[in-house]
């Protein structure tokens, strides 16, 4: 009995500090929204870092607060964390700001309808689950056994072309939220970082990459990171880059 009384109080003292701990967590929330819609954005970033569990809203907000204080690769940081798991309108508004932030520093982004479609699917597949895209798909072979059953020449068309149109949309869909996911991203941190051929600063320098710069990881040694930007793979430190 006394085991039992133990487990259920140390069970409601549990939960009573998982519910303290939400509460916190949405007071400072509010406080640093307030903050932040007042302009205060260096005071809204200390209220905003304090919450132990960061949303897709978080994320975004401190990536505004970030930019205006001039931190433009803490806020690339802060947009591309805000576009995980995030609302489609979330996602939008964070890839609206970080297309604007690479004009401002001349780097060329993809602005053509092919670039678009990609991001409008990055978008609606990083608010849609994995098992949504796997539906589809079974309801396109659904489709072909439907053809298989009818045997007519236009129920047959017409499931063909479903059926095409629905696998190629999962494939391209799955395909974009794979390379999404496989690909980890970081942000050069300061202006004229080495980006050297080996990891060790005695090799040779193929360039330096500047503040905000974008490069993906490949590898992790020690101190060191093997990444590639712009077709070029090499080393930098590990405190030049901040992983998104």
């Amino acid at each position: 009995m006394n085991k039992k009384i133990l487990f259920f109080v140390q069970s409601v003292v549990a939960l009573c500090c998982v519910n303290m701990y939400a509460i916190n967590n949405q007071e400072t929330f509010l406080q640093a929204n307030q903050l932040y819609t007042k302009g205060e954005y260096a005071h809204a970033l200390v209220k905003y870092k304090a919450i132990s569990k960061k949303g897709p809203a978080v994320w975004y907000n401190m990536g505004n607060c970030h930019y205006q204080e001039g931190n433009k690769a803490d806020a690339l940081v802060c947009w591309r964390r805000a576009q995980k798991n995030g609302q489609y309108a979330t996602c939008v508004d964070s890839d609206h700001n970080i297309q604007q932030l690479l004009r401002e520093r001349g780097q060329l982004s993809d602005s053509g309808v092919w670039g678009r479609s990609i991001r409008w699917l990055q978008h609606r597949g990083a608010c849609m689950p994995l098992l949504l895209f796997q539906m589809l798909f079974l309801v396109s072979w659904y489709l072909v056994w439907l053809c298989w059953r009818w045997r007519k020449r236009y129920a047959v068309l017409v499931c063909l072309i479903g059926f095409s149109l629905l696998v190629s949309m999962s494939m391209v869909a799955l395909a974009v939220k794979y390379t999404a996911h496989k690909d980890c991203c970081a942000v050069v941190r300061v202006d004229g970082t080495p980006f050297l051929s080996g990891p060790d600063r005695q090799y040779h320098a193929h360039d330096t990459l500047a503040q905000a710069d974008l490069v993906v990881v490949h590898e992790a040694r020690q101190d060191w990171y093997k990444v590639a930007h712009n077709g070029t793979v090499g080393w930098v430190t590990a405190d030049a880059i901040i992983k998104v």
